[in-house]
């Protein structure tokens, strides 16, 4: 699992643990053999769940905000990013990124859309 947070937290793709050269510098500096990209990709999801049910367990019951971000990514592909949180009326709570759309064409649908699956996906 730290494996796989560690990853996805230096942008660093799964696919790379197929590379000989990162798997001969793993194992030389580790001594451990690494898990296969699916193997990591499972954790992933479960990592996934995990903080979806800690963000839910913290937007539950309160007052919360939906806010959507256009953006482009590294490679200039239109994104929109949903975030949520707590409006408590005193402070500003640093918000969640709930969702992250890959959008070519963005629209009032398309948008609505996005918001509506970020919103399902961790408020059920």
């Amino acid at each position: 699992m730290d494996l796989t947070r560690m990853m996805i937290a230096c942008n660093i793709p799964l696919a790379k643990v197929e590379q000989p050269e990162f798997i001969n510098f793993f194992e030389k500096h580790c001594g451990k053999r690494l898990p296969s990209r699916t193997t990591l990709t499972k954790c992933m999801e479960e990592e996934c769940e995990t903080i979806c049910s800690k963000i839910k367990e913290q937007l539950k019951e309160k007052d919360i905000f939906v806010q959507a971000d256009e953006t482009t990514d590294s490679q200039g592909r239109a994104m929109t990013a949903i975030m949520a949180g707590t409006l408590n009326g005193v402070t500003l709570e640093r918000p969640f990124l709930i969702g992250l759309s890959d959008v070519t064409t963005i629209n009032n649908q398309s948008l609505q859309l996005a918001v509506i699956r970020a919103l399902r996906k961790v408020l059920g």
